[in-house]
C-alpha cells in the first residue's frame, strides 16, 4: 500500500503519528514534490514542468537530475508517454514511473468521446498556451471557462467530471488515436 501526500510543513503531531503507524504497517508514504527537496520519507513522486494539475518547477529531466541525489526511491510524474522516456528514467535509477494523460484518453476513460476527438487535436504548445492564465476546461462538449470563474488558475488542460477534474500534461503531444488501454499497453 502506498500513501501519496503533499506537505510544506513536517510540524504537525498528527502527521508523525501518521508516519508512524504507516512504517509499523510497512505502508510507503510517498511525497508529491514540485521542487527539488529533501524529504523525511524515503520514496517521493516528483512532477516536472511539463506534468499535468500541479506542475512542478523545472523540467523533469532536470528535476529527476537533482532529486536523485536527496532521496532514495524516486518516482517520475508529468509528460511521460512513450516506452524510451519510461526507458530512460528507470536506466537512471527511477523507482517508478506515472502515466496519466496517455490513459486519460483511452477507449475506457470515462471522458466522453466527443471530448476526448477534441483532446488528441491539442499538443504541448497548445497547453503552454492555456497554463499561462487561460485555464480551459472542457465539461462534455462545450469549453466553459476561459478565465478562473471556480478557482481553476493553474490548471493545465482538464475535463470536469463528476469526481473533479481530469488534468492532461504535456504528454498529449504523443496521444494521436484513441486506443483501448491494451493496445496502449502493448505499444509500451
Amino acid at each position: 500500500t502506498v500513501i501519496e501526500f503533499s506537505s510544506s510543513s513536517y510540524d504537525s503531531l498528527q502527521f508523525e503519528k501518521l508516519l508512524t503507524l504507516a512504517q509499523n504497517n510497512n505502508i510507503i508514504m510517498m511525497e508529491k514534490l514540485t521542487n527539488p527537496k529533501k524529504s523525511i520519507v524515503d520514496t517521493v513522486d516528483i512532477k516536472g514542468s511539463e506534468a499535468a494539475g500541479s506542475p512542478g518547477s523545472c523540467t523533469l529531466s532536470d528535476f529527476f537530475a537533482k532529486q536523485k541525489l536527496l532521496s532514495k526511491n524516486v518516482c517520475c510524474s508529468g509528460a511521460i508517454s512513450t516506452s524510451e522516456q519510461i526507458d530512460y528514467y528507470l536506466e537512471q535509477g527511477a523507482a517508478a514511473i506515472v502515466l496519466g494523460t496517455v490513459f486519460a484518453l483511452t477507449k475506457e476513460s470515462a471522458i466522453d468521446e466527443d471530448v476526448k476527438n477534441k483532446l488528441i487535436q491539442k499538443n504541448a504548445e497548445d497547453l503552454e498556451k492555456i497554463y499561462n492564465k487561460n485555464a480551459v476546461i472542457f465539461d462534455r462538449n462545450q469549453v466553459i471557462d476561459t478565465s478562473d470563474p471556480n478557482g481553476t488558475a493553474g490548471l493545465r488542460l482538464g475535463v470536469r467530471n463528476q469526481g473533479g477534474h481530469i488534468y492532461m500534461g504535456n504528454a498529449i503531444s504523443n496521444v494521436k488515436q484513441i486506443m483501448p488501454v491494451k493496445e496502449v499497453i502493448d505499444n509500451l
